[in-house]
């Protein structure tokens, strides 16, 4: 089967020209000695010269472009680490945060919490300390619990489940136990780290 190379238009088998527009049909030699019809677009195209790559083109620097945005978390993080990356990565609403991340976390904020509620209690000024922090680090908040439902393969969207009473914050507890999933939509997962056993 051949089509004209001016109109694309359908040319029969034996056809020398091409009934809609006249262009000749040219026939070719390839490589084979064989005659090749030049306008059919299902014939072997044996002249075909692949694309010049770009001259600019560095293969020792390309990175793929799953590399580029993401970074592959560690399994498991310090305290002072998990605090650092809570204020660090401030409105990072991508990416992933592992379990050690969000507990210690956690934990901080609850202990600073214990203490600027202890003593506000009796100074009334410590009471607005307490009310800015609690806000400053209501987004960064908000961002790990989304960073660690990525880790486990969920969107952030799911945060919405803790505002069902009691049922929705449970659920939302038990996920945020569970282990980091394997590599996702969200990032590569997380690197482990083998114990040294060498004594």
């Amino acid at each position: 089967m051949a089509y004209c190379s001016s109109c694309g238009s359908f040319i029969p088998e034996e056809a020398k020209f091409c009934e809609n527009c006249g262009t000749a049909v040219t026939i070719e030699n390839n490589n084979y000695n064989e005659p090749v019809r030049a306008d059919s677009y299902n014939q072997p195209d044996y002249n075909y010269q692949p694309p010049q790559s770009d001259p600019g083109f560095n293969q020792n620097n390309y990175q793929q472009p799953y590399q580029q945005t993401f970074v592959r978390p560690q399994s498991s993080v310090s305290f002072g680490e998990a605090i650092s990356m809570f204020f660090k990565r401030y409105v990072d609403f991508s990416g992933r945060s592992v379990k050690s991340e969000f507990w210690y976390v956690f934990l901080f904020n609850f202990i600073i919490g214990i203490v600027l509620g202890a003593l506000s209690y009796k100074n009334n000024g410590l009471s607005v300390i307490a009310s800015l922090y609690s806000l400053a680090t209501f987004i960064p908040g908000l961002a790990l619990s989304f960073r660690r439902l990525h880790d486990i393969g969920k969107s952030g969207i799911y945060i919405l489940i803790t505002l069902i009473p009691i049922a929705g914050v449970i659920i939302f507890i038990v996920w945020m136990t569970q282990d980091s999933a394997g590599d996702n939509e969200y990032g590569p997962a997380p690197e482990y780290t083998a114990p040294n056993n060498n004594y």
